[in-house]
């Protein structure tokens, strides 16, 4: 990849991920972050999320693919 092999990337661009060819697929580039106009919604509290909640739910996600086709090859 690209990035694997130290070229920087021109634009941000959103990718999919297509599980039959094992790769991420072109869909579009990505606008410019101003143009997000991204601001905090002032009605929302902020959220704080304890460590072991979190790993509790990561214990519970299914394998990824990657990880998975890894350890079959291990296996």
């Amino acid at each position: 990849s690209l990035l694997q092999q130290g070229t920087p990337l021109q634009r941000e661009e959103s990718r999919a991920w297509v599980e039959e060819k094992g790769r991420t697929l072109f869909m579009r580039f990505k606008e410019e972050p101003h143009e997000y106009r991204y601001f905090p919604d002032p009605d929302l509290l902020p959220i704080e999320i304890a460590d072991h909640w979190i790993q509790d739910l990561r214990s519970q996600l299914p394998e990824l693919p990657q990880i998975k086709r890894q350890r079959y090859l291990r296996e």
